[in-house]
This record gives C-alpha cells, sequence and structure tokens, in this order.
C-alpha cells in the first residue's frame, strides 16, 4: 500500500520546494506576518466605510425597507474594524471534502499555508417583543464572518518561481477543490501581473530572510 504522501503525488500535486529550508523561510514570513499578507493581497477590505454586503438581513424586504434608516445611522456612529487574524495553519491537506461515495476523499496537495481571518459583519435581525408602534424596530448585532468563505486564503509560497505554467497549473488544481482566494508569497515579483491577471493575489516577501 503506498504511504500517504506516495498517494497525493499520485492523485494530485506534489511540490518539490517543499523540501528546501528557502521556502520555509518563506512560510514563516507568511505565517510571521499574516496581517501584513493580508492587507497587501486584499487592501480593499482594509481601512473603508462599511458597503451594503457587510450586512446580513434576517428579516423580511418589507421590514428592511422600513429598518434601513436605523441601520444606516447604526452604519454612521460605527467605525467599521478591520479584519482580523484568528488562526494560521501549515501544510494543510487540500482535500474534496464532498466525497460522495468514496471511502477516502481526493487529496490534491498541500497548502504551504491557510490564513483564516474574520472580517466585520452586522447582522440585522428582528426583535424578541415586537412592538405594534414601532414596525421598523430591528435587533443590531456587530459580529464577523471568515474572510475568503468556508476555506479560508490559501497561501502558496515560493523562494524560487517555476515557470508560469507550472504555478498557475497549480493554483488551478488546487482551486478545483478549494474555495477560497490564493495567494502567491515570494521575493521574485515578475508574475505579479499575470497573477493579478488571472484571478490570484501576490505578495513580495524580503529576499533576505533570516
Amino acid at each position: 500500500m503506498a504511504k500517504s504522501r506516495d498517494k497525493v503525488q499520485q492523485e494530485g500535486f506534489w511540490d518539490e520546494e517543499v523540501k528546501k529550508p528557502e521556502h520555509d523561510k518563506v512560510v514563516m514570513w507568511a505565517d510571521d506576518n499574516a496581517d501584513l499578507v493580508l492587507r497587501t493581497a486584499f487592501p480593499e477590505h482594509y481601512g473603508r466605510a462599511w458597503k451594503a454586503e457587510d450586512i446580513e438581513w434576517s428579516v423580511s424586504a418589507g421590514h428592511q425597507a422600513l429598518a434601513a434608516a436605523t441601520v444606516e445611522a447604526f452604519l454612521k456612529d460605527t467605525p467599521r474594524p478591520d479584519p482580523i487574524i484568528k488562526r494560521t495553519t501549515w501544510e494543510q491537506v487540500v482535500r474534496d471534502a464532498d466525497s460522495g461515495a468514496r471511502r477516502y476523499p481526493r487529496s490534491l496537495g498541500f497548502a504551504d499555508l491557510v490564513i483564516e481571518a474574520l472580517q466585520a459583519t452586522v447582522f440585522v435581525s428582528s426583535p424578541e417583543r415586537v412592538d405594534p408602534g414601532q414596525p421598523g424596530a430591528v435587533d443590531i448585532q456587530l459580529g464577523r464572518t471568515r474572510l475568503g468563505g468556508r476555506d479560508g486564503i490559501l497561501v502558496e509560497a515560493k523562494s524560487v518561481l517555476p515557470s508560469r505554467g507550472e504555478l498557475i497549473r497549480q493554483l488551478r488544481h488546487y482551486a478545483t477543490v478549494f474555495r477560497g482566494p490564493m495567494v502567491v508569497v515570494s521575493p521574485d515579483n515578475s508574475y505579479a501581473k499575470l497573477l493579478r491577471a488571472q484571478g490570484f493575489r501576490f505578495v513580495q516577501c524580503p529576499k533576505d530572510l533570516p
């Protein structure tokens, strides 16, 4: 019977760079600077005002219309906090969670680092006690939801860039089961423009890492 790592290599993508100490340095930098990585890769989520997509309504459309002014006043008086890092995970298996009737889920490789970050979200619901004299009354709570969706944010570390096709093929392969955004971190920014054009993010780390 093949070992688990051999089976992953047979079924998916095995990154040979993971064996190099320089690769570890890039992953360590990304882990130690996870907040900076996200601020650089996703500037649209930082230092901004509230947007409509930041609100999760749990009321009817009619109730929402009546409560719009109340919610708008809350947003005006409540500065939007920036996302926060909850946890990071090294070498997370990129696996098809929806394995169907298969005994073992399909594994495509390992994510160098997965960052789980939480973004501010406003939850609007009906109050427990409804006052007929206040038809637009709502319960407003400030909470957080996962940035990037259920899977979080995948970081692919490259101390040395492979060919353009090989790198993008690896990311596309992961994207068949990983539903969150992906960020390439490398000291070499040669592919930055191409990666952004292909729907990925790029962050340049220092070239001389300890």
